[in-house]
C-alpha cells in the first residue's frame, strides 16, 4: 500500500493500541490515526458466577468486566481465552466467531446438558442470539451485560484525513462499529476497507468503497493479512 495512505483505527482505544503493535510487527509502517467510534463503559452490574456451571465470553471486555474464574468457560477466540485463563477460568477456545463458539459448546456438552446453567458475559449490544440459541438447543444459558458500548464522534484528525490526497484505510472489526463509522462518513468519500467478516462487510455501502477486502478468518491475524494485500 502507498506509504502516504493513513490507517484509521476506530475500535476502543485499548484495542487500537494493541492493533498498532501488530501492524508494526507485520511490517506495515503507514501512519495511523487513533479514532475510536466506541467507548466501553462498565454497567457495574456483575453477576457472580456462584451456582452457574460455566461462563461464555465473546470479547475481551466481557472477561475484563465479568467475575473472576469459578470453573469452566468457553471463549470465542484464543486471545479472549488467554484473558479468561488469567482471571482463573478453565477455558476452551472456539478459535473463530460466535457461530463457531455455539458449535463448540454444543459439541462439548452434547452428552452433559442436564443441570447446565451457563452465563454469557456480554455487552449490551450483541449479535447472533447466542444465549437464546443455546437454550433452544437444550443448554440453559442466560446473557448478562457487564459493559455497554457508547458511540463516539470521529476525532478531528480522522476527519481531516478524510480530506487528504490519499484515500484512508479503515480496518473494521464488527457490524456495530461499522454502522457507527459509516454514519459519520461523508457520502462522497471513497476509501479502502478491510472487514473482519462478511457480516461486517455487508454494513459498508458500496458507494463508499474504493476497495474492500474481507479477512479469510474472523481474527486479527487474518485481517492483518488482508490489510497487507492493499498494494
Amino acid at each position: 500500500m502507498p506509504q502516504d495512505q493513513v490507517i484509521i483505527l476506530t475500535r476502543p482505544a485499548a484495542q487500537n493500541a494493541r492493533f498498532v503493535k501488530e501492524l508494526r510487527a507485520a511490517g506495515i509502517s503507514n501512519p495511523v490515526i487513533d479514532a475510536p467510534v466506541t467507548e466501553i463503559v462498565p454497567t457495574g452490574d456483575v453477576y457472580e458466577a456462584a451456582g452457574a456451571t460455566g461462563a461464555i465470553f465473546t470479547s475481551m471486555n466481557g472477561v475484563h468486566f465479568g467475575p473472576d474464574g469459578a470453573g469452566r468457560a468457553w471463549a470465542v477466540g484464543d486471545r479472549t481465552a488467554d484473558a479468561a485463563r488469567a482471571r482463573g477460568w478453565t477455558v476452551a477456545s472456539a478459535a473463530g466467531d460466535a457461530e463457531a463458539l455455539l458449535q463448540r459448546i454444543c459439541a462439548d456438552l452434547r452428552d452433559d446438558t442436564a443441570g447446565q446453567d451457563l452465563v454469557h458475559y456480554s455487552g449490551t449490544e450483541t449479535r447472533g442470539d447466542l444465549a437464546e440459541r443455546l437454550t433452544a438447543a437444550g443448554i440453559p444459558t442466560r446473557r448478562h451485560a457487564v459493559y455497554r458500548q457508547e458511540p463516539l464522534d470521529l476525532s478531528a484528525s480522522a476527519k481531516a484525513a478524510l480530506q487528504g490526497d490519499f484515500p484512508p484505510i479503515f480496518p473494521v472489526f464488527s457490524p456495530n462499529s461499522a454502522k457507527r463509522l459509516v454514519a459519520q462518513l461523508p457520502p462522497e468519500l471513497c476509501a479502502d476497507f478491510v472487514a473482519l467478516s462478511p457480516a461486517v462487510a455487508k454494513v459498508i455501502p458500496e458507494a463508499l468503497q474504493r476497495r474492500l477486502r474481507v479477512a479469510d478468518h474472523p481474527n486479527a491475524q487474518s485481517l492483518l493479512t488482508a490489510l497487507a494485500e492493499f498494494v
